[in-house]
């Protein structure tokens, strides 16, 4: 028999390129992701054309479009996600205009306290906010004392407001970026025909931010009509339903059937979401506006009155936005007596939580830290993947990936319950539940992240290595992920904050043995235990910014940028 001619290495290298491990990697991840993703929503689909006695046909639908209370729940739904976007956006584009485009003291402050109110989650800031405005709130308390009624902050302006001054900063933050990437020249030549700055945000600046904004309003709204935790505290749960509320509502009632308006419910708010952002994202593709910045554009110097005006605007902001960070600090250690805040200073609120803040944190560190590991290492390969590899299999891995990012998190864990509580899996009830619906849910913002400094690394490094016959997966450890860290780092920074603070899955998937500290405070929250609930919220944001701190301060212990 002939040998081969080929010397040893060549033949080696040969062997790597037949076998495809990112290929396979992918294929397994592939049918993993339709486990998780697509069939949780086809089982939701599938049971939403069943009452509860799993009879199929179109009576839950005819049910709600026939409801009164149903189509007002659809109008509230659509109500407070207009209405938060519009407000966010119309906050967020000159908060971030002002501080990129004008000379403003303490800009870095400004910058800093906005990152820091994305810190507290939505429905801690809804708590906050009734602390003072609420029935028994203590400016309430304060004003009607001197005879005077302030507007109550319970229904869809409260909802729009507090919604807004958490989903406002998301806006700043895009919008930001995006004026960092437009040429300064074509600013400057407007200026130069004479039109004053107004005149020069308005036809020139603001169409090339279209984008960005869209983007950003896209999603506000879609966290905005996703959000449990705050219609469900401020709606005052029934008194103002939204498709969010009413989904886990009727879920709960509904508990052992094979389907009915739960699963209506949840097909509905998972049509709208998806449909504003198909719509939003095509419109955005469609702009294709280029927006390379060449230099770095000088910012324009106010007059003295328009600085002290402009300094009381972004003060205003920022007190709004760490408004639940102050309150919550603070009445945590004031003494509660029947529902009315006292002046006396006590750690008698964190006594009183002792027991349950022993076992929830537990949960929420093994949990989210489970959930961390996992989303940190698997996002960053499949985001490097995603922005190499151009095939069928990855585009689809990619999409399968980004869906639960559009998925309220009810309707998740609703289709995490239909699919999984049952043969063969009979995951109900368990921690592994929690943790395969924190890693769907949140593993799209390691991608994506990850993905986005891929695509800024050059490619010869990483040819070099292949030519060299070291096989793609130690090219990728050994090379690729060395450099893809300040990605990395940005990614497991904004990760642990959504997966420690996550409350939409949770509250459908929780049992007695797997609370959290968000599903405690937020209990404590609805059942109006004021100094419990701040206690357990202080502790929730003191260990979110504690973990915070301590992986950045490790990412730039690796020579990782600060973030």
């Amino acid at each position: 028999m002939r040998q081969s001619t080929l010397p040893v290495a060549p033949r080696k290298r040969m062997a790597r390129n037949l076998f495809d491990p990112w290929g396979l990697f992918l294929a397994i991840l592939m049918i993993i992701l339709i486990i998780l993703v697509v069939y949780p929503l086809v089982t939701v689909l599938m049971n939403s054309f069943r009452d509860d006695t799993g009879t199929s046909g179109l009576g839950g639908f005819i049910q709600f479009f026939t409801s009164r209370y149903f189509l007002r729940c659809l109008v509230n739904t659509f109500v407070i996600g207009i209405g938060s976007t519009v407000l966010a956006v119309a906050v967020g584009i000159p908060f971030a205009y002002i501080l990129n485009r004008y000379q403003v003291s303490g800009a870095s402050f400004f910058f800093l306290a906005v990152s820091c109110g994305m810190l507290s989650p939505p429905f801690l800031g809804a708590f906050c906010w009734i602390l003072v405005f609420g029935h028994a709130g203590v400016l309430v308390k304060l004003v009607n004392d001197w005879g005077i009624a302030l507007p109550s902050i319970y229904g869809p302006v409260g909802i729009i407001i507090v919604l807004a001054a958490n989903a406002y900063p998301m806006v700043f933050l895009v919008v930001s970026a995006a004026l960092k990437r437009i040429d300064p020249s074509i600013e400057e030549a407007g200026a130069t025909l004479g039109r004053s700055p107004f005149k020069v945000f308005t036809t020139i600046t603001l169409p090339l931010l279209l984008p960005a904004i869209l983007t950003g309003a896209m999603l506000v709204f879609l966290g905005s009509v996703a959000d449990w935790g705050t219609a469900s505290l401020i709606g005052e749960g029934e008194r103002f339903p939204v498709l969010a509320t009413v989904a886990f509502s009727t879920f709960t009632s509904e508990m052992g059937t094979e389907g009915g308006l739960s699963a209506v419910t949840s097909t509905l708010l998972l049509a709208l979401s998806m449909g504003i952002a198909a719509m939003m994202m095509f419109v955005i593709r469609k702009m294709n506006i280029s927006t390379d910045q060449p230099r770095q554009i000088p910012k324009i110097k106010l007059s003295r009155g328009s600085h002290f005006l402009v300094q009381l605007f972004l003060s205003f902001l920022v007190l709004v936005t760490c408004f639940p960070l102050v309150m919550i600090s603070v009445f945590a250690f004031l003494q509660v007596d029947a529902s009315v805040v006292t002046l006396n200073w006590t750690l008698d609120n964190f006594r009183a939580v002792s027991s349950e803040l022993r076992d929830s944190l537990f949960n929420s560190i093994v949990l989210s830290g489970a959930a961390f590991v996992v989303i940190v290492y698997l996002g960053s390969l499949v985001g490097y993947l995603s922005a190499r590899r151009k095939d069928r299999v990855t585009s689809i891995v990619d999409t399968l990936v980004m869906l639960p990012y559009f998925i309220p998190g009810t309707v998740l864990g609703i289709g995490f319950v239909y699919s999984f509580g049952a043969a063969p899996f009979y995951l109900t009830g368990t921690a592994g539940i929690l943790v395969l619906a924190y890693i769907v849910r949140k593993l799209p913002f390691m991608v994506r992240t990850t993905a986005s400094i891929v695509t800024q690394i050059d490619r010869s490094l990483e040819e070099a290595s292949l030519v060299l016959g070291v096989g793609p997966v130690r090219t990728f450890f050994k090379i690729m992920r060395p450099m893809m860290a300040p990605g990395i780092s940005a990614g497991a920074l904004l990760v642990w904050l959504e997966v420690f603070n996550e409350l939409g899955a949770s509250v459908v998937l929780y049992t007695a043995g797997t609370v959290t500290v968000p599903i405690m405070t937020y209990r404590y929250a609805f059942s109006y235990q004021t100094g419990s609930a701040s206690a357990m919220g202080l502790v929730q944001i003191v260990v979110t910014i504690g973990v915070f701190l301590l992986l950045r301060k490790f990412g730039e212990k690796q020579s990782l940028p600060a973030l």
